[in-house]
Order: structure tokens, then sequence, then C-alpha cells
């Protein structure tokens, strides 16, 4: 099976996840940031520009893995497909509220990313 068809796969996946655990109502948005070319005397203009994630799933992390060093209370796991990459320090909004991504580990056998898995801290 081809990379491209396993994505279609877990993209029908999570929309259904998100039906049946009724998370289809969040709305998560990735802030892409772009910097205009500055000086020294006068930095760039920041221009943000939010990126919808389709199908991403927000869940609590498991009482037993918060240990309050690497994962503290309150931080979420972000789970969206492949369409658009999540890296480290990106800034997510999560139905109004801003997350940063703590840490993010990338599903890409064979070269083709499946999901972005992150850890996410409120801001």
């Amino acid at each position: 099976m081809a990379g491209k068809d396993v994505s279609k796969k877990i993209k029908r996946g999570m929309a259904k996840a998100n039906k049946a655990l009724g998370n289809d109502t969040n709305t998560v948005y990735l802030n892409s940031k772009s910097v205009t070319a500055g000086t020294p005397m006068s930095p760039g203009i920041v221009t943000v520009t939010p990126i919808l994630l389709v199908d991403a799933i927000v869940k609590s992390f498991n009482r037993n893995l918060i240990d309050n060093d690497l994962i503290r209370g309150g931080d979420k796991q972000l789970v969206c497909n492949g369409d658009v990459e999540i890296n480290q320090s990106d800034e997510i909004d999560i139905n109004g509220v801003i997350h940063i991504v703590i840490s993010v580990d990338v599903k890409n056998p064979s070269n083709v990313p499946l999901a972005y898995i992150a850890q996410v801290r409120r801001q």
C-alpha cells in the first residue's frame, strides 16, 4: 500500500474518532508566523496566518504520565494528520486558547508524513 493511501486511511480514521469522542467541535489552528526582513534598528514585521488543523484530536495526558517536570498538569496531547507540518515552539490555538508545542513526534515511514503527535502547553 502506498504512503498516500495510508495517509487517506489515517485522515478518515481521525475524522471518525473525532465524531465518536465528540471532539468534532474543537477548532484547532497552527499560527504560522512569518517575519519581513528588518534591520537592527527596525526589526521586521511579524505576520500571523492561522492554518486550520483538520480532524485534529486534543486529549489530556494520563495522570500516571504527569511528573511536573517533562509533562505538567494541564499539558495536552495533539494528534493531527500529516497535511500541515508541526514543529517544536510552534503556536497552536485550541478553541481560542494559545498553546506552545513542547515536543513533537512525526510518524513518517518512507518519508511520507502520516501524523504528528505533539505535547502542547497552555500559555
